[in-house]
């Protein structure tokens, strides 16, 4: 998904001065985000993490906090869309047919409560 994702990511850099490419960038921040750093100050400490280097497939250190608060405010509107049409594509590829219909259930809790209250 962050190859696809990459492709499609705003890059104005000089790309004769460029240390980490986007693809592993964008791997950082979105692995980042899902192991619970949801700081950008905490990737001074996790850029040099080689369980997390492996995860990104970098052997050196990887972007630190003022290079990943620059990416982010690369993407725009244009990447926000085509975000959404990969996210699509990805899903829809993900069965064996298109899907005719979906069902979208926005309460995923599995409480019993609701339905059941007194009054």
């Amino acid at each position: 998904m962050c190859k696809r994702l990459s492709k499609v990511f705003p890059d104005p850099r000089d790309q004769s001065r460029i240390t980490h490419s986007l693809e592993s960038m964008l791997k950082q921040r979105v692995y980042g985000l899902a192991s619970g750093y949801e700081d950008l100050n905490d990737h001074e400490i996790l850029r040099k993490d080689i369980a997390f280097q492996t995860a990104v497939d970098c052997m050196s250190d990887l972007a630190g906090d003022s290079t990943l608060s620059n990416f982010e405010k690369w993407a725009d509107r244009n990447f926000s869309w085509s975000a959404h049409e990969i996210f699509l594509s990805t899903f829809i590829e993900s069965f064996d047919y298109e899907p005719t219909h979906l069902i979208l259930d926005f309460d995923g809790s599995d409480s019993e409560i609701f339905g059941h209250q007194e009054n």
